[in-house]
């Protein structure tokens, strides 16, 4: 290895056998566009510098500049998108899952509870009536309460808060 006027290293090919582990037919090959530079003893040198290009090529270098622009120009739009959504979700158009769970389990509840309910509130009303007659206010009821849920999940979806399925869709005809 030997430094030239110019402060380049200067390298043999079997210098650069040693430091790539290229065969010596391998980087003849590849140094074939080369120049060497005849120094001690008649040894043929090549500029460190030109080795590097030669190897990498000068499209690498515009190549790996390119990527990098493009790389940026998708952090770019990825932050645009993520400002554009923030926007959008502090609008209104769009609502956080949790919020859905929140309202979906108090509807749940609300539910739960006058289901829990129905045998406390009936029952004075059921003592004098006939078996059919108590059979019908019984569905009745149950049909009122599923019907407060069919009409809960109506206003979530005419307030695109959830979409309707296409399964539940068959079945929007009314409860009671």
């Amino acid at each position: 290895m030997i430094a030239s006027e110019k402060n380049d290293v200067m390298l043999t090919i079997s210098e650069l056998e040693r430091l790539t582990g290229h065969t010596y037919r391998t980087l003849k090959r590849r140094l074939s566009n080369l120049d060497p530079i005849k120094g001690e003893q008649q040894k043929q040198l090549y500029r460190l510098s030109e080795i590097l290009k030669s190897f990498l090529g000068a499209d690498q270098f515009n190549q790996d500049k390119l990527e990098l622009t493009q790389e940026r120009a998708a952090l770019a739009k990825a932050q645009a998108a993520k400002v554009r959504f923030d926007l959008e979700l502090a609008q209104g158009k769009y609502v956080k899952i949790e919020e859905i769970e929140k309202e979906w389990d108090q509807l749940v509840l609300a539910i739960r509870g006058k289901f829990l309910a129905l045998p406390f509130k009936l029952a004075p009303q059921l003592e004098n009536v006939a078996a059919f007659d108590a059979e019908e206010f019984l569905k009745d009821s149950i049909h009122e309460i599923l019907q407060e849920l069919a009409d809960a999940k109506g206003n979530l979806e005419g307030e695109g808060i959830i979409k309707a399925s296409p399964s539940s869709q068959a079945y929007d005809q009314r409860v009671g």
